[in-house]
């Protein structure tokens, strides 16, 4: 005959919740309502149960006062709290509010005054507290202060948390607006580099140039890197020099040797990000401008890479009569200059110098 063991678990001990699990519980107990009046009322009542008892030395007052008084004041403060303000207060007319909760105290302050009264010859009623409970003016008084005062710091922790919270809502819906305007200030950036290509496109195709089929490669590359790498809000910063690089190839192949681009990136771009196309508005701003006859064909493009910050500086020949490529230039200077508050705010520093023959842009932004 076998015998069967079965080996039990030992009974393990109660887990205690560690930091962060603690942190947790308690930022739940206090975004749950219940628990957080709860709580609240706990606290005024302990506070006030020291006060009685360190005056009083009878800790008995402490509970009879808490059990005849607190109805009178959960009553007061939450009739308050969800109809006087609501409807008096939150409309503007505070002058209508101000009687009503007025007038909501001194009644109740003597109701309550009265159930003090008539439960003094009660054998539930302490001995030293019958004076405290009876209806003279002087105590009527001082528990109508007490009711003011309660009924004013609940009106404050309420016109608080509803002034955070209409705050809170304002900030998001703001910087839900902004996104969706950096979104689409970005977006316009896109349609406004493809049409200048196609038309450089467009022109070698006219000339039958052997160059077209180049171009259109490099411009395969561009598109997708501004469909699938730039919708993000940063980029690597080796990806957006590899993008410019890429734009000043597409723009040397139309120019050729016409063309002068002296492209230098100084320092280690390594492991730094910024926002996707931030310089493009200003490089392509550069072969605008150089477009026009009679200028020194000639492009300077630096881009400064430091700790904690990058800085672009161009410079391109500008021609004060060349009205149509500075109109056409206008759209994606402004949305660069906008991308850039909205990014920044005062952060960054953006300078331009306009020197009569050359157009200098010099703009430092922090790196992420």
């Amino acid at each position: 005959m076998s015998t069967l063991s079965t080996t039990l678990p030992a009974p393990t001990a109660p887990q205690l919740l560690t930091r962060g699990e603690s942190i947790t519980w308690i930022s739940k107990l206090l975004t749950n309502r219940t628990a957080y009046h709860i709580l609240f009322w706990a606290l005024v009542f302990l506070l006030n149960a020291a006060y009685i008892t360190y005056i009083e030395h009878d800790w008995h007052i402490t509970l009879y006062n808490f059990a005849l008084r607190t109805p009178f004041i959960l009553a007061c403060c939450y009739i308050n709290l969800y109809w006087l303000l609501p409807r008096y207060y939150n409309s503007g007319k505070i002058f209508t509010y101000a009687a009503m909760v007025v007038g909501l105290i001194l009644t109740l302050n003597a109701f309550n005054l009265l159930l003090l009264e008539a439960c003094v010859d009660t054998p539930i009623c302490p001995k030293t507290y019958e004076a405290m409970a009876s209806f003279t003016w002087n105590n009527y008084l001082y528990k109508a202060f007490y009711l003011v005062s309660i009924v004013g710091l609940t009106s404050g922790i309420k016109l608080s948390k509803d002034f955070l919270l209409e705050k809170q809502k304002a900030d998001a819906i703001e910087k839900e607006k902004l996104q969706t305007e950096l979104s689409l200030l970005k977006s316009q950036i896109h349609p406004h580099f493809f049409f200048n290509t196609l038309n450089n496109l467009y022109a070698l195709a006219l000339k039958k140039s052997d160059l077209a089929p180049e171009m259109l490669l490099k411009l395969s590359e561009l598109m997708s890197y501004s469909l699938y790498e730039a919708e993000g809000a940063y980029i690597s910063l080796e990806k957006e020099i590899k993008h410019i690089q890429n734009y000043i190839e597409l723009e040397s192949l139309r120019f050729g040797s016409k063309m002068n681009v002296d492209f230098k990136v100084k320092g280690a771009p390594d492991e730094k990000r910024v926002p996707p196309l931030i310089f493009l508005p200003f490089i392509e701003n550069c072969f605008k401008h150089a477009t026009a006859k009679g200028l020194e064909k000639t492009i300077t493009i630096t881009l400064a890479v430091e700790d904690h910050r990058i800085t672009l500086f161009t410079r391109n020949p500008y021609s004060k009569g060349n009205k149509s490529s500075a109109q056409k230039g206008g759209l994606g200077l402004k949305n660069a200059q906008r991308r850039l508050q909205l990014l920044y705010e005062t952060t960054y520093k953006l300078e331009t110098t306009n020197t009569g023959d050359f157009f200098e842009v010099n703009l430092q932004i922090p790196l992420a």
